[in-house]
């Protein structure tokens, strides 16, 4: 929709990539977004996110297909970008190492998390109705929160109600 309308579309993919799927929450709602950030698990601890898409947009902030040293040269012109830690070298090796690692354990690792993560929610809103606490986890993937319901749920959720 989001292309034949031409509205770029950005998954913002800082929680969710590599997570729920290998190819995070557009593998798994089969779309393919013109950009998409990354951040968090990448880096394995450390500081780092990065923005990948597609050529048409990133090339005004890379210069394209292009290296410093031989006859090739920008395809466009370039825009400023720059950061704190940008093409920090710490960073860039856990990151090299994240991926890797979910190269060569995608997707069981991603399954077995989010069956692990589904066990949980089970238990503990088991464990909930037994004892009669009006709250519940829901999850998606390996995502959780706890969701207060019934009688209680005016006051623990207060934000969301449009009381202001």
């Amino acid at each position: 929709i989001t292309h034949k309308k031409g509205i770029t579309l950005i998954f913002d993919e800082i929680i969710t990539g590599f997570r729920i799927a290998p190819g995070g929450a557009q593998e798994w709602f089969n779309v393919e977004a013109d950009i998409v950030i990354y951040g968090k698990a990448i880096g394995g601890g450390l500081p780092i996110s990065m923005i990948c898409g597609k050529a048409d947009f990133l090339d005004t902030v890379d210069g394209g297909f292009w290296q410093y040293g031989d006859d090739s040269h920008p395809q466009t012109e370039l825009t400023a970008f720059g950061g704190t830690f940008c093409r920090h070298p710490l960073a860039l090796a856990a990151c090299r190492a994240v991926l890797l690692h979910l190269r060569e354990n995608s997707p069981t690792i991603q399954e077995k998390v989010n069956q692990l993560t589904h066990r949980l929610a089970t238990e503990v809103n088991q464990f909930f109705q037994e004892i009669g606490i009006p709250i519940r986890v829901v999850n998606f993937g390996s995502l959780f929160r706890f969701e207060p319901f019934g009688a209680y749920s005016i006051f623990l959720q207060p934000i969301e109600l449009p009381l202001f």
